[in-house]
């Protein structure tokens, strides 16, 4: 586990756009059918979720 405020920054950064994107195309496959375009828009339509997800451990947003 992180040790430093850098690598707590960049564990949180990693895995906020993991688990963005994952749920992102889960929710698009599972809407829309897995195709190829599917990853695209995943990684398009993700940001706002990424911002948020970013801003909520600084905060505690629970």
């Amino acid at each position: 586990m992180p040790k430093t405020k850098f690598q707590d920054l960049t564990f949180t950064v990693i895995m906020v756009l993991i688990f963005v994107y994952v749920m992102t195309f889960y929710n698009a496959g599972m809407e829309n059918g897995v195709t190829f375009s599917t990853f695209g828009y995943a990684l398009k339509n993700m940001w706002v979720e990424v911002i948020g997800g970013l801003y909520c451990p600084e905060v505690h947003c629970f």
